[in-house]
């Protein structure tokens, strides 16, 4: 790994990398380009490092616990980078694709994942005009409405439902009391 990855990795500042890299003398790394990159073992011998510091000992504490102490882990093999796969030649007669039924199947159950968890953020839109279309519907069709259903349609508390008289005018309805928790909406003359 590259200094700035473990910088990213440890989320600390530069400064903070190198104050804790140079308290180990085995973590040496190793020039690539213009970077520096470091081994598996020097990986660990930082990562230590990380978990001691946000244990709360300091640096000097952990420098002074390495003294001495040669790492466990050596990489003595030279570092190359190389492809890891090189890209096959593609055969002409061989340019059909192949899915096999558990990926289709996989695909189809990713897919209607997808399409709940997209259904459960998406927002409806907004209709400025719902409270009122659905008082008129409730109005002309004569239905008695519960104080629950009355509190969805005028997108009210069920507290402030509860707490209106009979006779109630809102958005050129009036709401009456016919029982207890239920009402019948007429709408009013224009």
């Amino acid at each position: 790994m590259s200094s700035d990855e473990l910088i990213r990795r440890y989320g600390i500042s530069k400064s903070q990398f190198h104050n804790r890299k140079n308290k180990l003398p085995h973590i040496q790394g190793f020039t690539q380009g213009k970077k520096k990159h470091f081994g598996p073992s020097e990986i660990y011998q930082l990562d230590a490092v990380h978990f001691y510091v946000s244990a709360g000992y300091s640096l000097d504490d952990i420098q002074e616990a390495y003294e001495g102490a040669e790492p466990e882990l050596q990489d003595s093999s030279s570092f190359e980078v190389a492809p890891l796969n090189p890209t096959p030649k593609a055969d002409p007669n061989h340019l059909a694709l192949s899915i096999t039924p558990q990926m289709t199947e996989f695909s189809e159950q990713m897919g209607a994942m997808v399409v709940q968890a997209v259904e459960k953020i998406a927002r409806p839109v907004h209709d400025p005009l719902r409270c009122q279309r659905l008082l008129k519907e409730a109005a002309v069709e004569q239905f008695p409405l519960t104080s629950k259903i009355l509190a969805e349609i005028l997108e009210l508390r069920l507290s402030t439902v509860h707490s209106m008289k009979s006779g109630e005018e809102r958005l050129g309805f009036r709401m009456n009391k016919i029982g207890v928790g239920k009402w019948k909406v007429e709408r009013l003359a224009a």
